[in-house]
């Protein structure tokens, strides 16, 4: 371009961003975001704030069975599957909490079986309920039925820089993080639009991990086997953790919020190339 002082001299126009950053506006995002060549959670916040991802979630999640019910018919159940105390037999079992139940982890149980007492049922814990619910394996029908619905690719290609992000059990962690972060969806946007890698110590599998600017979130990348495992696991885990936020009860698992493939290429940017399968979780120390 030509110099506005002197327009006889010509210099050459400065390249205005690094070839490692590539910014993203509306219409085709939600809000502004920029994907760094180093950080996969940049792709990911790109990735979830596109229309194709948020097109997706506001119309498929309608044709999935993924969410749980909400917490007023959840409470609604509850209310109708409780003993009445008056009308309780046996001294105690009518004023207080009833003989031999541990009162504090029945209200922590989400499958519950019934076990007399007097000739009243309680709930009582069961200790493989839990384990067996985040574990069960499901129908082959099941995993080329709705998990396979549950999926949505997001892709950007611009002369050589290529971005994808599939986005795992988009419906389901749409739905969970709805209900256990409160700031909302864009809040959750800005917050893992830039992380850095997190030299971490300790540990067998020697993971990359990432932590967002805010300390609020670790990504962590996953083997072929583990990404496998949480794929079978998470719609028990989505509909567990849903029910105890909906309920108000606490939960001792870690907030697991997105699972991810996310691959990046551009020659401009040698020895930043990127591809693997993240998991997006809680930062347990913030």
């Amino acid at each position: 371009y030509k110099d506005p002082i002197s327009a006889q001299v010509s210099i050459p126009r400065p390249d205005i961003l690094p070839n490692t950053e590539t910014y993203f506006v509306p219409p085709m995002v939600s809000q502004p975001v920029c994907v760094y060549a180093n950080d996969p959670s940049s792709i990911i916040a790109f990735a979830l704030s596109s229309l194709k991802h948020q097109d997706f979630v506001r119309h498929s999640c309608l044709n999935l069975s993924g969410e749980v019910p909400s917490a007023a018919a959840g409470a609604s159940a509850a209310s109708h599957s409780r003993v009445p105390s008056d009308q309780a037999g046996g001294g105690a079992c009518g004023t207080g909490s009833p003989p031999d139940v541990p009162t504090d982890h029945v209200k922590y149980n989400p499958a519950q079986r019934a076990i007399k007492i007097g000739n009243h049922a309680a709930s009582v814990l069961d200790g493989n309920s839990i384990e067996q619910s985040l574990t069960s394996r499901p129908s082959s029908a099941s995993l080329a039925g709705g998990h396979k619905k549950d999926i949505v690719e997001i892709e950007f290609i611009g002369g050589d820089l290529k971005i994808f992000c599939r986005v795992y059990h988009a419906c389901k962690f749409h739905a969970l993080r709805r209900d256990i972060l409160p700031q909302g969806e864009a809040a959750f946007l800005h917050s893992i639009s830039r992380s850095a890698v997190w030299a971490t110590t300790g540990g067998k599998s020697r993971a990359s991990f990432y932590k967002t600017a805010d300390d609020r979130f670790v990504l962590k990348r996953v083997s072929e086997f583990e990404s496998d495992s949480l794929d079978v696991m998470t719609p028990h885990y989505c509909q567990y953790v849903q029910k105890r936020a909906r309920s108000g009860l606490p939960c001792c698992l870690a907030k697991i919020v997105g699972m991810f493939f996310l691959a990046y290429s551009n020659p401009k940017c040698i020895g930043l190339q990127l591809k693997g399968t993240y998991v997006l979780m809680e930062n347990l120390l913030y």
